[in-house]
C-alpha cells in the first residue's frame, strides 16, 4: 500500500496493509495491541481458585517454546513452578540468563536465605518471614523474583505464603474505597539500612518514597509496596492522616493472609514469581 504525503516535500511511502491496519486509532486496534503485546490482561486470583503451571527446568532452557509459555504464565498469573532443577546454587541463574540480565542490589545478583548469627536483616533469621513484596525501597525493583528450593526441611513447618495483592487491590477498591484511596495516595517512606558482608563491605542505606498502591500511565495498579521491616520509621505526612492510614494498612493485612495460600516446595523446584504482580513470603529454612 502506498500513501503520497502532501507536505513541503511531496514523497511517497509503502506499507505492509495488515501491518498499517493493526496501527489504527481505533479503539478495537490500541485495546488489542495494549492487552496482546504491550501486556498481556492480568488474571487476578483468590485463595480457593489458585493453580499453580508446572514448567520443566530443561525444557524451559532448550525450547523456546516453553520459554513462551513460561514467561507468558508469568506475565497473566504472576507464578509458576519450575521442576526438575538440578540441586546447584546457579541453576536459577541460567533461567535468568534465557531471559535477559539479573539486576544488580546491594545483596549482590543472587540472594541466599538461610539462618545468620547478628543479622540486621529479617531473611536471615530462623523465624518465620512476614508476607511482604520485596525491594520497596527501590525506584525500579527487578520484574520477577526466582526462588530455588535446595534444601528443604522435612519436619512440619517450612511454609510458604503467597498472595495475589493485586486481587486484593480490587476487592479494597470495591468494597474498601476510602481505605484504597489511603494506600494510593499516601506516601509512604521506606528504607534498608546495613551491611551486607558476603557481597560488599561498603554500607548501604537505600531510601525511597511511594504509596503501597501505585499505577502506571493508564492508572492500572502496576506496582504494590508492603513489607513492614522496611517501612521507615519516619513518616513524612500531614499528622490527620497518619491515623486513618493505619487502619486502612490494617484492612489490607487482613485481607491479604486470608486470601494467602500456604504450600510447601520440594528440593529441585524452582518457584517464581512476578514483583510487580505479587505478593509473596520467602522461603522458610
Amino acid at each position: 500500500m502506498k500513501i503520497a504525503w502532501n507536505d513541503n516535500d511531496i514523497h511517497e511511502s509503502e506499507y505492509d496493509f495488515e501491518w498499517l491496519k493493526a496501527r489504527n486509532f481505533g479503539d478495537e486496534a490500541r485495546g488489542d495491541y495494549l492487552k496482546k503485546y504491550y501486556r498481556p490482561e492480568k488474571k487476578l486470583w483468590s485463595k480457593k481458585d489458585l493453580q499453580f503451571e508446572q514448567f520443566d527446568f530443561r525444557e524451559l532452557v532448550e525450547s523456546d517454546l516453553t520459554l513462551y509459555k513460561w514467561l507468558r504464565c508469568m506475565a497473566v498469573n504472576g507464578t509458576a513452578i519450575i521442576s526438575n532443577t538440578p540441586q546447584e546454587e546457579r541453576s536459577a541463574r541460567v533461567i535468568a540468563d534465557r531471559v535477559g540480565f539479573i539486576r544488580k542490589t546491594h545483596y549482590g545478583e543472587e540472594f541466599e536465605v538461610k539462618a545468620k548469627e547478628g543479622t540486621a536483616n529479617v531473611a536471615y533469621l530462623s523465624e518465620n518471614l512476614q508476607i511482604h513484596t520485596d525491594l520497596p525501597y527501590y525506584a525500579y525493583v527487578p520484574g520477577a523474583n526466582l526462588l530455588h528450593c535446595l534444601v528443604q526441611s522435612k519436619s512440619q513447618g517450612a511454609q510458604n505464603l503467597l498472595a495475589d495483592g493485586f486481587y486484593v487491590a480490587e476487592l479494597m477498591r470495591n468494597e474498601f474505597p476510602q481505605e484504597y484511596y489511603l494506600l494510593s495516595t499516601v506516601v509512604v517512606n521506606w528504607s534498608d539500612i546495613g551491611l551486607e558482608k558476603e557481597t560488599s563491605s561498603v554500607p548501604f542505606h537505600s531510601i525511597y518514597r511511594a504509596p503501597m498502591f501505585c499505577f502506571d500511565y493508564d492508572n492500572n495498579l502496576e506496582r504494590i509496596n508492603h513489607s513492614i521491616p522496611q517501612r521507615d520509621s519516619f513518616f513524612s505526612v500531614n499528622v490527620k492522616v497518619v491515623r486513618e492510614w493505619y487502619k486502612a494498612l490494617r484492612k489490607f493485612v487482613d485481607l491479604i493472609h486470608a486470601e494467602a495460600v500456604e504450600f510447601k516446595t520440594k528440593e529441585g523446584e524452582n518457584f517464581s514469581t512476578m514483583l510487580e504482580k505479587k505478593k509473596n513470603c520467602d522461603f522458610y529454612q
